[in-house]
């Protein structure tokens, strides 16, 4: 039985520009430096999280693209 789902690339496309996002965010902030630090860590957490969620929700469609397709 073939699946014609495919990943949702999109959806990690916003997960990366909300990286993007908060981490400048970060920078322009007026926190101390422990603030800063706190809050890279807490953005990276929480991107890796979103990420895992991604791969899981997404995990058999993955299984199942074709690798050896053109873009």
């Amino acid at each position: 039985m073939q699946n014609n789902t495919r990943p949702k690339w999109r959806l990690l496309n916003l997960i990366v520009i909300l990286a993007f996002g908060l981490l400048a965010l970060d920078a322009h902030a007026h926190f101390s430096q422990a603030g800063h630090e706190a809050a890279e860590i807490g953005i990276v957490l929480v991107i890796f999280g979103l990420i895992g969620v991604w791969l899981h929700a997404n995990a058999d469609a993955i299984r199942n693209e074709p690798w050896n397709r053109r873009w």
